[in-house]
This record gives structure tokens, C-alpha cells and sequence, in this order.
């Protein structure tokens, strides 16, 4: 299922070209990558909103929805993330296939998307204040909502205790008073921010689709950067939590309560990562749900609970959401499952459901363009493995390689965030 990628002069970059004829629609990915400071992500998303809600040409959202729909819902998504240590912006260019609907609209899409990305509302140095100070409200609002929900507050709390002076901490926000700082001082930025994105932070790109040869030259025409920075692919950063204490946080004004254990993986190589994307899946999904059956079927003490595998920097996190009074059977309950996957017997089945799993999941996947996006992606940044590879890796992996993969786990951090409002008296299962 692997497209294998055609790389495409544009000049000083190259696009990769990912040509598939199965879908109907095509998509156009241009690439950038700027400094991961603090806070620098709501900067980028604060340009990301102005850029969709206004330009020189169609001043209002409503005007470039309604361009967008007349050109058979062609749009322009950009979305701004995280990869280890790297922090991306992704502008994804959709368009449904010409021949579909049997009119040669290509060129028109190009000089409105040309429009969006490079004619921005700015007018001597300034950007529209109305627009922005609206968009800029209706940010805060959702900021507010997400970041500082009750359900929020101990990840905030786990962040600042265990990643204080990590890439992972850089765009924590804790207090409404930080959201409204944080938001006006990346409004008064959006215009240098955009001048440093287009012109100082762009790295290349991929199409994924079926365009003929003319349209490529009319994308090399239409969409034309001036510097191209170079783009190595390392995502990885070490983390050590080697001076961080375990700790307990209570909170009178919460009911829930989250524990977080957080383990090391000792030397830790990228060679590793589909042994432990193995071992989540015995942990977390259908094929085996390991810790759900403890923590949940067998212990009775959760309500949720998941891993996480850090593929940049090497370690696993826990997260159970528990009564805090049951914090030592969890930790305990935890243990169990890492331990029990240390039994030839128990890896020899999970491996099996899992290798089922997988080839199921094959089969259906072929008709899935989600799935062919993510695998380009994959191919594109490699910041991952693909799913044919993880696949036929479990089929080589043998028990003792999955027991010594555990075995490298070292307990680092375990943390409780304890919700005290209100006691349980009682089992709620």
C-alpha cells in the first residue's frame, strides 16, 4: 500500500509527489518550521485565524467561505503542532478532482488560494483591528474553555511538577489573566509572525492526488517562496526525570482525581519504537485492553484509564482517573499488568491478537483515504513508523523481545492530582 513519491522541481524546493487516482479530491501540503519558544504556538494560531477570516481580496469570512464553495469547497486548512521538539505548521490545500466534477476549475482555486496565503489584510504596517479584536476575543473564549477547564487543571499541574523546563511545557497556560496577556501580546505580533513564517520558515512540501503535468507547472507558478530552510527530521529530545519527586496535590474544589506514573525507557532507541507501539496496543487497544482489565474489570477501582508511548524522547505515561483513595492499589494494579507482560505465556497471546488485529485492520485500510493521508504524512516527516511496517515487525517480534522492552521501563514519577470535594463513601461501579 506504499506510494512511493515522485520528487517535483519547483525551483529552490521540491514538492514529493504522492500520485493516487482512487479518491476525489487532491490535496496540495506546504510545510514550516519556526523556533519552538514559549508561547510561540498561539502566535501561529493567532495568524492562522486572521488568515481565514480576512484578506485584501475577500475581506470577511463570509466572502471567502462563499469563493471557497463556488470553487467545489476548495479550502485551505492550517493547522500548527508539536513533533518532539519541533514545532510545524501544516497548511493542507483540498480540492475535489476536476474530472469529477467535469470543469477545469484548477486555475481559479490557485489564485484564490495564492489569495489566502500570500495577500494578507495588513495596510501599512497594520492589521485590521476590528476583524482581529472579534477573532481575538473568540480565541480567548475557547482558550479559556479548553485550557482551564476542571478537567484540564491536573494536566496543567503534571506539566509544570514533571516537564517545567521541557518542550512540552512551552505553550502551557495556567490563569485567565495569562490567556488575555498571552493572546493580545500574539495579536500585536500577527504581522511579524507572518512575515517570519512565510518568509523565513517555509521547508517544502507534498501533494497527494492525481494532478496532470500542466497544473503542476501552474502550483510551481502560483505558490513561490523566497527562502527555503532546511529541514532535518530530528524531533528527538531528552528528558530526565531524575530530580523530580513523586508528589500529591490536593484540590478542594475537584471531585476527580488523576494518578500519573511516568517511566523511562533506558536507553532508548528509534530502532525500539514499534516494540513499544506493540506493547500499547496490549495496554490500551481491543486486542488486548490489559489495563482496563485490571484496573477496571478486576480491581474495580477507575473510571478510565490509558498509556502513552513519547516516541521523541523515550517514555511511557499512565493515567488512571481514580477515587484518590485507591491511589496505592492503582499503583499497584499499574505494576501488574508491566509485570504480567513479562510471562512468555501472556506476551505469546497478546502478540497473536494483535498480529490479528493488524491484518484485519490492513484489509480495511486499502479503501480508507484517511489512511493513505497518514501514511504519506508518515513518509513525509518520518516521525513515525508506518502501519505496513509495524505490521510486519510484529510478525518478526518473538516473546523476549517484548520481556526485555519491559524490562528497560524504570519507574521515574508518580504523581496525584486529588480531587477532595466531595468523599467517596462509596463503591459508584
Amino acid at each position: 500500500m506504499k506510494i512511493t513519491p515522485k520528487d517535483i522541481d519547483m525551483g529552490n524546493y521540491t514538492l514529493k509527489y504522492y500520485k493516487c487516482n482512487r479518491f476525489t479530491s487532491n490535496q496540495i501540503n506546504f510545510v514550516f518550521e519556526t523556533k519552538l519558544t514559549k508561547h510561540k504556538i498561539y502566535d501561529l494560531d493567532m495568524l492562522a485565524d486572521y488568515l481565514m477570516s480576512t484578506n485584501k481580496e475577500y475581506k470577511t469570512l463570509k466572502e471567502i467561505q462563499d469563493k471557497g464553495m463556488d470553487l467545489y469547497s476548495t479550502s485551505l486548512l492550517i493547522d500548527n503542532y508539536r513533533i518532539g521538539n519541533k514545532l510545524i505548521t501544516h497548511m493542507t490545500i483540498s480540492l475535489m478532482d476536476k474530472d469529477l466534477v467535469k470543469d477545469d476549475y484548477y486555475e481559479e482555486a490557485f489564485k484564490y488560494l495564492k489569495t489566502l496565503l500570500f495577500n494578507p489584510n495588513f495596510t501599512n504596517g497594520k492589521y485590521d483591528e476590528t476583524i482581529m479584536n472579534r477573532r481575538k476575543e473568540a480565541f480567548k473564549e475557547d482558550l479559556k474553555n479548553r485550557l482551564l477547564s476542571p478537567t484540564n487543571k491536573s494536566y496543567n499541574s503534571l506539566i509544570k511538577h514533571a516537564f517545567k523546563n521541557t518542550y512540552i511545557s512551552k505553550d502551557l497556560i495556567t490563569t485567565s489573566k495569562e490567556v488575555d496577556k498571552v493572546l493580545d501580546a500574539s495579536a500585536n505580533r500577527v504581522i511579524k509572525t507572518y512575515d517570519e513564517l512565510i518568509n523565513k520558515s517555509f521547508v517544502g512540501g507534498y501533494i497527494f492526488g492525481n494532478f496532470e503535468e500542466k497544473y503542476i507547472k501552474k502550483i510551481k507558478e502560483y505558490f513561490k517562496f523566497n527562502y527555503v530552510k532546511p529541514f532535518d527530521r530530528n524531533y528527538s529530545e531528552e528528558i530526565s526525570f531524575d530530580n523530580i519527586a513523586d508528589k500529591d496535590v490536593y484540590d478542594k474544589d475537584l471531585n476527580e482525581s488523576v494518578l500519573t506514573m511516568i517511566y523511562d525507557i533506558k536507553n532508548y532507541s528509534k530502532k525500539e519504537i514499534n516494540l513499544y507501539k506493540a506493547i500499547m496496543y496490549f495496554i490500551n487497544f481491543d486486542s488486548g485492553r490489559m489495563l482496563h482489565k485490571t484496573l477496571r474489570d478486576k480491581l474495580n477501582i477507575v473510571y478510565s484509564s490509558n498509556a502513552s508511548l513519547n516516541l521523541h524522547s523515550g517514555f511511557i505515561v499512565f493515567e488512571a482517573f481514580i477515587d484518590y483513595k485507591n491511589k496505592d492499589k492503582c499503583i499497584k494494579g499499574i505494576e501488574s499488568v508491566l509485570e504480567d507482560l513479562k510471562d512468555k505465556r501472556v506476551v505469546k497471546k497478546e502478540l497473536a491478537m494483535l498480529r490479528k488485529t493488524l491484518k484485519e485492520k490492513r484489509l480495511l485500510n486499502e479503501e480508507l483515504k484517511p489512511f493513505y493521508t497518514h501514511s504519506v504524512s508518515i513518509d513525509y516527516f518520518k516521525n513515525n513508523t508506518s502501519f505496513d511496517k509495524f505490521y510486519e515487525d510484529t510478525l518478526k517480534f518473538k516473546e523476549e523481545d517484548i520481556i526485555k522492552a519491559i524490562n528497560k521501563l524504570e519507574r521515574k514519577v508518580t504523581y496525584l492530582y486529588a480531587g477532595t470535594k466531595q468523599d467517596s463513601k462509596e463503591d459508584t461501579f
